[in-house]
């Protein structure tokens, strides 16, 4: 070392304590900091991962019986839907009854009349489907 830096050094030391010293613990101070804000920042990502988790799984058993309940109530609709056939006549008056009734009460016989023929003729076509060739040959056109 050179004789310059042996009297900076000896200016920087103090009592018995130097200034690398100094440095050394100021340095091992961060570094037990460091550790501990790292340690405690694992206990925290860990607990939110452990809450994370649980939410998860409750959403997924929710979700799952869930869709059980739906599969069930689509089977049943499925099923319904495929005899619809068998209650056509009740399904289509009570289709014109419902909607002509409520539209007769609030805008008179007419209108009434109107909308309960629309939804039976709605009611008619949902359950019994339309005729493939509907539409396709014209009032009293000539037949080949």
């Amino acid at each position: 070392m050179s004789a310059e830096k042996k009297g900076q050094e000896a200016e920087m030391s103090t009592g018995s304590i130097s200034v690398s010293d100094t440095l050394k613990s100021a340095r091992s101070g961060v570094r037990s900091g460091i550790k501990t804000s790292v340690k405690h920042t694992n206990e925290l990502l860990a607990s939110l991962e452990i809450s994370a988790t649980k939410a998860n799984s409750n959403f997924v058993s929710r979700m799952s019986s869930l869709g059980r309940q739906f599969r069930y109530v689509a089977s049943r609709g499925a099923r319904m839907y495929d005899v619809r056939e068998q209650y056509g006549v009740p399904i289509v008056a009570g289709s014109a009854t419902v909607f002509g009734g409520a539209t007769a009460l609030s805008r008179g016989k007419g209108p009434g009349a109107v909308v309960g023929l629309m939804a039976g003729s709605a009611a008619y076509a949902a359950v019994y489907g339309m005729p493939n060739n509907f539409g396709s040959k014209g009032f009293g056109g000539d037949e080949k």
